[in-house]
């Protein structure tokens, strides 16, 4: 459905029309990430490149578990390698069709004055843009085909997540937290509750949750509490020998830190000066500090991470 929708966009938008209009509307940031004219710059793509790139390969639990349960390193690096061409295509189709949804917003003068009103009030949310476009390009038929995939990938996603979390909250907290070992019946209702609440916080944040941030960073922004510890937690763990369990627990409390990006939060603690993507990498930065120096300081007899 994805390749079909690609393929009307290209049809009906030719490659100059595509890059006159990002160049009209962004100049050369809309080709150069890197460039200060823009919402980017060096620091968000350091920031995702650890969030998008080292995180959802080496960290991200859902990643993790598919490569846990394969049975040697080469089959690990097999399944990377053809799983890196849909990783960069789940990035590149929703870009391009974005890309061809701004062409529209140019070409009719009613729509762009909605999204980039001259007066320098807020337009439309961008968010709206991509669905405006698809209900004009697709025509009936291929419309169904579209939703009826989008919907079944929205399924397979949340499937594995629910699945994946349930069970880290059930093996990683909740039972340390007891003290005692689980039996397998009681570790299985304990998953399945756990789905049921995590699909109705879904449910919650998806229909009635207004968030100041785009949903994107905001997903950064949330599950970087978990990865910013975890980095300094698995890199440190494995190649440093004086690592101990002390550090680790200092750098994922540490990792609180990067609520500080959640634009209620900087706007409420004064550093709306500062971008999301700055108070990330500085939230990555806190949890390796306090990781080293939780580590090294003395009279710690815990045992080395292993």
């Amino acid at each position: 459905g994805l390749l079909i929708t690609v393929s009307l966009s290209i049809f009906k938008y030719n490659w100059s029309t595509i890059i006159h209009t990002v160049e009209t509307v962004h100049g050369s940031a809309g080709f150069n990430p890197l460039s200060s004219a823009g919402d980017f710059g060096w620091t968000y793509v350091l920031w995702m490149a650890i969030t998008a790139g080292l995180v959802s390969c080496a960290i991200w639990p859902t990643a993790v578990q598919r490569a846990l349960i394969l049975h040697s390193a080469q089959a690990v690096k097999t399944q990377y390698l053809l799983s890196s061409v849909g990783f960069m295509a789940r990035f590149l189709i929703p870009n391009f069709l974005g890309i061809c949804a701004l062409v529209m917003m140019h070409q009719d003068p009613n729509l762009f004055t909605q999204f980039f009103p001259k007066d320098g009030t807020q337009g439309l949310n961008s968010l709206y843009a991509l669905p405006m476009y698809l209900s004009d390009l697709l025509p009936i038929g291929i419309m169904g085909l579209i939703v009826a995939g989008m919907i079944a990938a929205f399924m397979s996603t949340h499937d594995s997540y629910f699945l994946c979390w349930s069970a880290v909250i059930t093996h990683d907290i909740i039972e340390p937290l007891m003290n005692r070992s689980l039996s397998e019946s009681a570790k299985l209702l304990l998953t399945r509750i756990l789905i049921i609440l995590i699909g109705g916080y879904v449910w919650y944040w998806g229909l009635w949750y207004d968030g100041a941030s785009d949903v994107w960073d905001y997903l950064a922004i949330t599950g970087s509490v978990y990865f910013s510890g975890s980095c300094a937690v698995l890199i440190g763990g494995l190649y440093w020998k004086r690592a101990n369990s002390r550090g680790a627990k200092w750098a994922l409390l540490m990792g609180f830190t990067s609520l500080l990006g959640l634009d209620p939060i900087r706007y409420a603690c004064q550093l709306d000066s500062f971008s999301s993507a700055e108070l990330g990498l500085f939230s990555i930065l806190l949890c390796i500090f306090s990781f080293i120096l939780g580590s090294l300081l003395p009279h710690s007899s815990e045992r080395g991470i292993q």
